[in-house]
Parts: structure tokens; C-alpha cells; sequence
């Protein structure tokens, strides 16, 4: 006969939990000497032991049943459970030595200790739990243990395929960034040739490789400049300046009528424009004559550069000979003349409103300083009508251009007008053949014809 050395029940046989208590039959089994018979093996060692001397050898071994596992902190919670209930032994001390020996328990049966029994011990006998519950916890163990187990593992595969995971993902990752840079680097350069065709400008080397329309957006650019320096910059972005300074050049335009004119770049910034909103940003003037008209059809130019037949026939019949796209970008300035003639004293230049002019003196050579001899007294008067008609451009400037000796930037093959009008005696004045424009003639005279423009 097998008790359970927990609560001192009887186990039956073959029997791995004690029905009363529940303490695994392996861990608890104890048997008495007076319930054994001699030379009788205990039932767990039977399958191991050796036979007793003198025993038949022909035995009958009987299956093991199949014991629940137990898992380590089953096996902790119940030796700290028999060392808190005094046991001297590990409570597997029953499964070990003793059991496989055939050797008798350590302990004789818990109900028959008496007086020597422990309180705890009486108090857990007294308990008799029913012998399901600790199958259904040790099952409950087991399965945690199990389920516990395929987490780990699941967890752990997770962590493996998350380390392997970087490597495509990144692959993937660099694939979409450049993907995506070549996309950005594609739609930039459909943005740079859209911004082109909507109104950008590629710099180019010298302004007669700019179209007329073009000049005419990087005109606009300088006028959005917001200030004149922040202008010439825009104009050095663009080849027409350097270092702040005036970079020239000639562009052809041909008018609607076949003739051909040789414009060159002067000035940046330099005249206001008509309707007050800031200077314009490029001036041409022609370096050639290409028509001969009168200045007035007497011999004095009365009513000066305003009331002249020249002004006239340059703001209309010339102005219309300029090609669509230059008549779209050339805006119209204001230009200081002399505006009465012949005159001694008094303000005698105000400002007319000019799409074509013609240049007048200061504009190209600078201040004059003139002496007169008819009229000596008045020489300073004179000289003040020519000097306010306006300020020297900067090509003419950078040319050295002087007020009474020949020019070669001037020199058209013949005599070309001026606006400017002599106060001294209402004739007007022009440049001659070699580029002197000290010379005067009468305002009936048919000559040359210099056109000058801004846009």
C-alpha cells in the first residue's frame, strides 16, 4: 500500500497525484513495513530495481503512467512550502535514491505522528482539496509553460525577421528616395524650362544675343529691383553691366520699311520715365543716320525741340515703323529741351513726353562751357539752356566724348540733329561729319536723323 506523505492518504494504485491532497504521487509516496511484505519492491522502483536474491525472475512490469510535467516554480513553491512545515528533506527526496533502492521512506505516515506533528501540517491534513484541482493546475502549468514557450519562440522569430527586415527595407527606402530625387531632379527641370517659357531670361554673353522681348523682361526685372543699385545688379546678372558699370553693345532692329539701325545700349537707369514710376531701365541710341529731315521749316527752330517738325514726325510717322516686338517693350520718358528758341533770359527747358527723340548735347559730350563771342555777356546764360537739357549717358562718358573737337562715336558720314536749340539765336544744333557737335546750322536743313529709344 502507497500514502501520500503530504496528508497521509491513502494513493491507489498506480495512482501519480494523491486524491486528496494533490501532491504528485512521485514526490509524496511513502509505504509502511507493516503494509509491504519483505523482499517486496516498492511499485515506482519495480520497473528498475533488480529482482530480491532468490526471487522468481520472470516479472510482470507494468506500464508508468504518463505524469504531468512539473515546472520548475511548481517544484520551488512546494519545497518552500515543505520548509515552511519543518520537512528536513527536498520534497523529490521520495522519487530519488529511496524509491529506485526499494528502501523505506524516510518518514512514517503524517497521521500517525501524533503529538510531534506540526501545525501547519495538521492545518493543510485538515484542508483535503479535491483531487481535480491540482490536476487542473498542474495541466494549467504545464499549458502556460507550453504557451509560454511558443511566445518566446514566437517573439523571438519576430525579433529575427525584424533584424533581417532593415536591410530590404532600406534597399526599398533607397529605391523610393531616389525614385523620388529623380522625380524632384524631372519635375525641377520641367519647372526651370516652364519658368523660362513664363518669363525667365537665360543670361547671355552681350546684349545683341537678347531678343527685343527678352530685353524687355529684363527690364521689368530692374524695375521690380526696387532700387537703382539693386537694378545694376540685375543688369550685371544679365551682361549689361560689370562691376556696376555700363556694359555696350549694338543691336539691329529693322523697321517695317526695310531700314536697318544700328542701336547701341548707352545707359542704365538714366531717364525717367513719362508716367513717374522710376527710370527707365535700358537707353539706345542709334549710331547711325538713317533719314534726312528738317528740323522746322524756317530757318530758327521757334518753339524749340517741342513745337519742332522733327519731334513731331519721330512720335508718329518713325514710331510707327518699328518692328511689334520693339514697339512692346520701348516705353515713352520725359526729355528736358530748350522749348521756346531764341531767348536771353528766363526758364526756357521743360520736359516733353517722347517715345523717339532725338540727343541733345549734354547727353552726349556733358556740361558745356562756351564762350560766345557775339554775345559774350550772355555766354553763361547760353551755356546753362544746353547743360539743363538733361545729363551725359554713360557710354559717352566711358568714350571720353568732348564738346568741341571731333568724336569718332559720333561720326555718322555726315551732319546729324540734335534736339537742343542755340538760345543765342534759334537755330539748331548738330554734329558734323567727324563728330564735332560744336556746329550749327538753319533749322530748315535737311540732315541726318539719330534715333534714340528706351524700354
Amino acid at each position: 500500500m502507497r500514502f501520500c506523505t503530504n496528508c497521509g492518504s491513502r494513493l491507489p494504485e498506480g495512482a501519480n497525484f494523491c486524491i486528496e491532497c494533490g501532491a504528485p504521487a512521485s514526490a509524496s509516496e511513502k509505504t509502511t513495513r507493516l503494509e509491504r511484505p519483505e523482499g517486496t519492491p516498492s511499485d515506482e522502483g519495480a520497473a528498475n530495481a533488480a529482482a530480491p536474491e532468490g526471487a522468481d525472475q520472470k516479472t510482470t512490469v507494468m506500464p508508468a503512467a504518463v505524469q504531468a510535467p512539473v515546472s520548475v516554480l511548481d517544484e520551488t513553491r512546494r519545497a518552500s512550502r515543505a520548509n515552511a512545515e519543518g520537512a528536513h528533506a527536498p520534497v523529490s527526496a521520495g522519487v530519488g535514491a529511496n524509491a529506485r533502492a526499494g528502501a523505506a521512506p524516510a518518514t512514517d505516515n503524517p497521521y500517525l505522528q501524533g503529538e510531534g506533528q506540526t501545525a501547519g501540517t495538521q492545518s493543510k491534513a485538515k484542508a483535503k482539496p479535491s483531487a481535480l484541482k491540482p490536476a487542473l493546475i498542474g495541466g494549467g502549468i504545464g499549458l502556460a509553460f507550453v504557451l509560454g514557450l511558443g511566445i518566446a519562440f514566437a517573439v523571438s522569430g519576430a525579433n529575427a525577421n525584424k533584424e533581417a527586415a532593415p536591410v530590404p527595407q532600406v534597399q526599398e527606402q533607397q529605391k523610393g528616395d531616389s525614385g523620388a530625387s529623380a522625380k524632384a531632379g524631372g519635375n525641377a527641370a520641367g519647372a526651370a524650362d516652364e519658368s523660362s517659357s513664363n518669363g525667365d531670361v537665360k543670361p547671355r554673353a552681350s546684349v545683341e544675343q537678347y531678343s527685343w522681348g527678352e530685353l524687355g523682361k529684363v527690364a521689368q526685372k530692374m524695375y521690380a529691383a526696387g532700387s537703382r543699385r539693386a537694378a545694376l545688379d540685375v543688369a550685371e546678372e544679365y551682361g549689361l553691366a560689370r562691376g556696376g558699370k555700363l556694359v555696350s553693345g549694338v543691336k539691329a532692329v529693322k523697321m517695317s520699311d526695310g531700314t536697318e539701325v544700328q542701336l547701341r545700349l548707352v545707359g542704365l537707369m538714366h531717364d525717367d520715365k513719362a508716367d513717374g514710376s522710376g527710370q527707365a531701365a535700358m537707353t539706345f541710341v542709334a549710331k547711325n543716320a538713317n533719314w534726312s529731315r528738317r528740323m522746322a521749316s524756317g530757318t530758327t527752330t521757334d518753339g524749340g525741340w517741342k513745337g519742332s517738325e522733327l519731334r513731331t514726325w519721330m512720335n508718329g510717322e518713325l514710331k510707327d515703323k518699328l518692328p511689334e516686338e520693339l514697339a512692346k517693350v520701348v516705353v515713352p520718358v520725359q526729355k528736358v529741351s530748350n522749348n521756346v528758341g531764341k531767348a536771353s533770359s528766363g526758364m526756357v527747358t521743360t520736359p516733353t513726353t517722347d517715345t523717339l527723340w532725338a540727343p541733345s548735347i549734354i547727353e552726349l559730350t556733358g556740361a558745356v562751357d562756351w564762350n560766345y563771342d557775339s554775345d559774350p555777356a550772355n555766354s553763361a546764360f547760353y551755356n546753362s539752356v544746353f547743360n539743363g537739357e538733361g545729363d551725359q549717358y554713360e557710354y559717352f562718358a566711358q568714350q571720353r566724348v568732348v564738346s568741341d573737337a571731333n568724336n569718332s562715336c559720333l561720326a555718322c558720314g555726315g551732319s546729324w540733329w540734335l534736339r537742343s536749340t542755340a538760345a543765342s539765336s534759334g537755330r539748331g544744333r548738330h554734329v558734323d561729319a567727324s563728330g564735332n557737335p560744336s556746329t550749327y546750322g538753319n533749322s530748315n536743313d535737311s540732315l541726318g536723323v539719330v534715333v534714340g529709344l528706351c524700354i
